[in-house]
C-alpha cells in the first residue's frame, strides 16, 4: 500500500474534525511530503486534501486552509481535474480562502463551481462578497486611500479661506460645493474600477449609465440646496446645510451597496457563461 493510501485510510477512520486536525498537526510534514508525490495516486491525494480542508473549516482554522491550498492543492491541481470530489474540494478551499481574506482565489473557485453546475445556494453569500472584496483588495489604495488626501486638501483650503476672510457662511458653502464635486468624481472613478473587469459586458455599461444618472440628479439637487441655503437667514443656514449633507452621505452609502450588488450579479452572469 502506498503512503498516500495509508494516510487516506487512517484519516477516513477518524470521526470528528478535532481528531482530523490533531492528526494533521502531528503528521503535517509527512503528509505534505506524501502529497507532493500525489501525481502517482491523485485519487487518494484529493480525498486527503478534502478531509483536511473540511475539518479545518469546521474549526475555523482558515489560515491553515490557505497553507494547505498552497502546499498541497496547487502542486497537484492539474492531476485533480477529473477527481470525483473536485467540486466538494473546491467548495471547501473556496470557503476557507474567503474567510481568510483571499477573496480573488475564493472568487475563482466559486466561479468555477458555478460554471460546473454546482449547487450555488451553498456559496451564495460568500460568492458575492468575494467578487466585490477581490476588487476592493486590489484597488483600495487608488480607490479609497489616495482620494482621502483630496478630501483633506479641500477641508484645509476651506479652513484657510475661512481664517483669511472671516466669512464662515462663504467658506462652508465653498467647502460643500467643492466636496460634493469631488465626491461626484470619486464615485465615477470607483464605479469604473469596480466594473473594469466586466467592461465587455453590455450589462455593465447599463449599470454605469444608471449610476451616473442618479449621481447627476443628486449632485444637481445638492447644489441647489447649498446655493439656496447661502441666502437664508443665519439661524436656518447651518441646519439646511447639515440636512443636505446628511441626505447626500446616506445616498453615498446607498450607491456603494447598489454597486456591490450589481458587481455580484455581473460576476454570477459571467461565471455561468464560462
Amino acid at each position: 500500500m502506498s503512503n498516500l493510501k495509508y494516510y487516506r485510510d487512517e484519516l477516513q477512520q477518524l470521526e470528528t474534525a478535532n481528531q482530523v486536525i490533531g492528526y494533521w498537526e502531528r503528521k503535517q510534514d509527512k503528509l505534505l511530503r506524501a502529497l507532493k508525490s500525489g501525481a502517482v495516486d491523485p485519487e487518494s491525494a484529493g480525498k486527503i486534501i478534502h478531509v483536511l480542508a473540511k475539518s479545518l473549516n469546521e474549526r475555523e482554522k482558515y489560515a491553515s486552509v490557505y497553507y494547505l491550498h498552497n502546499q498541497a492543492y496547487l502542486p497537484l491541481k492539474d492531476e485533480l481535474v477529473n477527481h470525483e470530489l473536485l467540486g466538494e474540494l473546491k467548495f471547501e478551499l473556496g470557503r476557507g480562502l474567503h474567510h481568510n481574506g483571499r477573496f480573488s482565489l475564493a472568487k475563482t473557485y466559486f466561479n468555477e463551481l458555478a460554471a460546473a453546475g454546482f449547487d450555488t445556494s451553498r456559496i451564495d453569500n460568500w460568492w458575492d462578497q468575494s467578487a466585490v472584496s477581490s476588487v476592493t483588495n486590489k484597488k483600495w489604495i487608488k480607490v479609497f486611500l489616495l482620494p482621502t488626501f483630496g478630501r483633506f486638501f479641500i477641508l484645509f483650503l476651506s479652513s484657510l479661506i475661512a481664517y483669511q476672510t472671516q466669512h464662515l457662511v462663504l467658506s462652508i458653502t465653498l467647502y460643500a460645493l467643492l466636496h460634493e464635486s469631488y465626491e461626484f468624481w470619486w464615485q465615477q472613478y470607483a464605479t469604473d474600477a469596480y466594473l473594469k473587469e466586466f467592461e465587455d459586458n453590455p450589462a455593465a455599461l447599463k449599470v454605469k449609465q444608471s449610476f451616473i444618472r442618479k449621481q447627476y440628479i443628486e449632485v444637481a439637487a445638492a447644489f441647489i440646496i447649498f446655493i439656496i441655503s447661502f441666502f437664508l437667514e443665519g439661524q436656518y443656514y447651518i441646519p439646511a446645510l447639515i440636512t443636505a449633507a446628511g441626505v447626500l452621505n446616506s445616498n453615498s452609502i446607498y450607491r456603494y451597496l447598489y454597486l456591490s450588488r450589481e458587481v455580484g450579479k455581473l460576476n454570477r452572469e459571467q461565471a455561468l457563461k464560462m
